[in-house]
């Protein structure tokens, strides 16, 4: 074990500093998500509340 330390060792500060990176970019994508499924539900509200109702469910 002792004669991989530094190549393990490196392994994992590769990945940590790679990891970091792609979990925000993760985080980004939902927050971005989250927003456009907010929109697109405030957007099919109004909508709902300006668009008659066909005359054959009336």
């Amino acid at each position: 074990m002792t004669d991989y330390r530094a190549e393990i060792s490196a392994e994992f500060e590769s990945y940590f500093a790679q990891v970091g990176p792609y979990i925000a970019c993760l985080d980004a994508e939902r927050s971005r998500s989250l927003d456009e499924a907010r929109l697109a539900t405030k957007s099919y509200a109004a909508f709902l509340d300006t668009t008659p109702a066909p005359e054959h469910f009336q």
